[in-house]
């Protein structure tokens, strides 16, 4: 039986530990275990790592597409001499790393199809109140680390990837949404003993109405399609986050706002107003 020396854990949660570091040295894993979750092809990646398994077998797997493959390190020219260079060959996945990456599969399911996590309103009503406000961010991220749901599903998530592979490099992230209707997507940036650090991902948040919703003064390039009273009052608050001012706006029931940025200035124009 192939030891996994789960004692050796250095960073531990809820009995788990953290995604995108090293959990244990790589050298107390044998056989190797590679993450593919984004790559063009697993065999090419098995190429890539072939000459550091050369007569050993080792593995790709992919969470995102539910996939374990085995290969043994050969020498590309057919001889048994060690190689300057080597491929993988195909080779059988052994019954053990089979219930370890379907145990992995179970928990990343239960994880990934998570329901979105709905943001108090003392914290924020709208993705908006992010917009030029890293309190809100930072304080959403808070709320997210303390959730002890969603701290549980991590945590079986990370023991699951850390029996097989001993590290994790797929990206966790965590769908939040507001009171309003809008959303926002969070990943997690560190784990640091018992603390997980929840960050935002640029360019994911977006209002009820699908408007992409700025964290940036470039993100307000384009155009905003704004239908009820409450989104034009949510997107002035953000405009005037960023120093924006558009007088005559409030009250409005409907609004196309196009937007440009001039250097770190941006500039609105409402069209097809309704008041």
């Amino acid at each position: 039986m192939i030891a996994r020396l789960l004692t050796f854990l250095a960073l531990i949660f809820s009995g788990s530990t953290s995604a995108q570091i090293i959990i244990m040295p790589p050298e107390l894993y044998e056989p190797n275990v590679y993450w593919c979750n984004n790559c063009e092809s697993y065999q090419n990646k098995a190429n890539e790592v072939a000459l550091d398994n050369w007569r050993k077998k080792y593995y790709i797997i992919d969470t995102n597409n539910d996939v374990i493959k085995a290969y043994i390190g050969v020498n590309s020219s057919g001889s048994s001499m060690e190689p300057d260079a080597a491929i993988g060959q195909s080779s059988s996945v052994d019954s053990e790393f089979e219930n370890l990456f379907d145990n992995l599969m179970v928990a990343y399911i239960d994880l990934s199809t998570t329901d979105p996590i709905q943001i108090p309103a003392e914290i924020g009503n709208s993705a908006w109140d992010m917009s030029g406000k890293s309190k809100t961010r930072n304080d959403i991220a808070d709320y997210l680390s303390e959730n002890i749901g969603l701290r549980n599903k991590i945590g079986n998530y990370a023991t699951a990837a850390t029996e097989i592979a001993g590290i994790i490099e797929a990206e966790i992230t965590v769908t939040i949404v507001f009171v309003d209707g809008s959303s926002a997507k969070f990943k997690i940036s560190e784990i640091n003993n018992n603390q997980i650090e929840f960050e935002y991902i640029e360019g994911s948040a977006k209002d009820a109405n699908n408007n992409s919703v700025p964290t940036t003064v470039k993100g307000f390039a384009g155009t905003f399609v704004l239908e009820t009273p409450e989104q034009i009052n949510e997107f002035l608050q953000g405009y005037n986050n960023w120093g924006g001012n558009m007088p005559g706006l409030e009250g409005c029931k409907k609004a196309d706002v196009t937007c440009e940025v001039i250097g770190d200035e941006v500039r609105c124009v409402a069209k097809s107003v309704s008041c």
